[in-house]
């Protein structure tokens, strides 16, 4: 027979779909053809003048045609991969994949993906089209766990994922000692961590590596180096960048641009001689620093999440490039020295990479403290941090405390705050807006500020007051 499907010899019944099936007794002698079509089974057999059976002759002219319900599994090809990525009921489609001849998959197309399998199963274009679309019911979510094996399960595919580089083996390691203690000689460490260990501004950076090696979903202080040119605050990053294969990214686009697809599957983003001090980046910031999932849209898909791998580190040459905000619980600021002396970068570079094993064991087994917060590790405060959250305070804040200096208390309308310090917001919404950035500023230099729910006297009255 020269019908598409699976030749049968003359049987007089068969199974099909948890159904025995008699074939009828005009038909017992000839041989037929069963095919898949959609979710049916199809039988058919030649037809003869005469035969007394109830099959349906509609289907194909001069057969008789028995069509059974069939609800196959889709068919798993090893070597096609269609691959999804996202979360949620609606998925993004990354696209189709097949295997090469030496190992491994390289992203094609559908089209390719067909001629395949026909060159691998022999089948025509329709029975490679077919089996395409069955993919296309099991696709493969492309997912990205740092440091965690290529198939976690579930039909996932980790591909592309940071893995180590260096296999961790004790050993010396002073060329990254030198970086690592002179980028965080300004730190001064709280009792808490000297017990276990942490002493020293230098140790409180190679737990901040560590955590990011051993715990990449946890949570960090964002790192702000400044400082001269060419003082060693780039060659931090660039330093980790040689143990892991990945995931170290320039992220300063993601915090000004609609767009941040760079920091999907990233476990260290750098923000290098950029200005992000401005007002629309802080919310960004803070959002990437603390929040456990990340809003991710690459250009020409919809927004989707994915765990937030991502740890931040910003170098600039002046303390303006970062806003800091009063009462911050995020950043660490170092004001980093200059160098005394300076070893090649090329030659650096290789002594970084011969210490590579050892630093890994170091990082890997070093004793880390208990989270005590939403961070892994304890925010610093550091003489820099608090000199920039003084530049970076609104003038208001300034005229509020000279104002209050020698007085108790004081109480007006917003207007009457304006004219008594000039500078200030004439309306109870501005002034309350403006206040709520630095009222912890006020706190600190013990000034209450209340403001009204109600009016009196048709007046919004402001209370001012300084505590013992």
């Amino acid at each position: 027979m020269t019908l598409k499907g699976y030749e049968f010899a003359p049987v007089t019944k068969f199974t099909a779909t948890g159904y025995l099936t008699t074939i009828p007794t005009c038909l017992a002698d000839r041989p037929g053809v069963v095919m898949l079509r959609a979710n049916s089974l199809v039988v058919q057999v030649i037809a003869k003048p005469g035969d007394d059976c109830q099959w349906s002759q509609t289907e194909r002219k001069g057969y008789w045609t028995l069509v059974l319900p069939f609800d196959s599994e889709p068919t798993d090809l090893d070597f096609i991969r269609v691959v999804v990525y996202g979360d949620g009921a609606i998925q993004q489609p990354d696209g189709t994949y097949h295997k090469k001849k030496g190992g491994g998959f390289t992203r094609s197309s559908d089209t390719t993906a067909g001629r395949v399998i026909r060159a691998k199963l022999g089948v025509g274009k329709s029975e490679a089209d077919c089996l395409i679309g069955e993919c296309h019911l099991i696709p493969w979510q492309r997912v990205c766990i740092p440091f965690a094996g290529e198939y976690p399960g579930d039909r996932q595919w980790n591909i592309g994922a940071p893995q180590y580089v260096y296999q961790p083996s004790c050993g010396p390691h002073t060329s990254w000692d030198a970086i690592i203690d002179h980028v965080g000689e300004a730190l001064k460490m709280p009792p808490e961590l000297q017990v276990i260990g942490i002493r020293s501004g230098g140790d409180y950076l190679r737990a901040w590596f560590a955590c990011i090696l051993r715990d990449p979903a946890c949570r960090l202080p964002y790192l702000f180096l400044f400082g001269d040119e060419n003082c060693g605050k780039s060659i931090l990053w660039e330093a980790f960048s040689l143990l892991v294969t990945g995931g170290v990214v320039k992220a300063d686009r993601a915090l000004n641009s609609d767009f941040n697809g760079e920091i999907d599957g990233a476990i260290l983003c750098v923000i290098e001689e950029k200005d992000v001090s401005g007002m629309n980046t802080l919310p960004r910031i803070k959002d990437a620093v603390t929040g456990l999932t990340l809003a991710v849209r690459r250009m020409h898909t919809d927004v989707y999440h994915v765990t937030n791998y991502t740890h931040w580190i910003q170098t600039a040459n002046n303390s303006g490039a970062c806003r800091i905000p009063i009462g911050d619980t995020r950043f660490v600021a170092i004001h980093v020295k200059a160098l005394t002396s300076e070893v090649p970068k090329p030659e650096l570079l290789e002594r970084l990479k011969a210490e590579g094993p050892a630093i890994m064991h170091t990082l890997l087994n070093m004793t880390l403290p208990e989270p005590q917060g939403r961070l892994a590790l304890p925010v610093i405060a550091t003489d820099a941090k608090a000199g920039i959250q003084e530049e970076n305070l609104d003038p208001l804040a300034h005229k509020i405390v000279d104002f209050m200096s020698s007085r108790i208390a004081w109480e007006g309308s917003a207007k009457e705050l304006r004219d008594a310090v000039g500078g200030a917001p004439g309306n109870i919404a501005g002034l309350k807006s403006a206040v709520s950035g630095f009222a912890s500023y006020l706190r600190e230099n013990r000034i209450i500020v209340k403001f009204p729910k109600r009016q009196v006297d048709r007046r919004y009255i402001i209370k001012l007051r300084r505590v013992a």
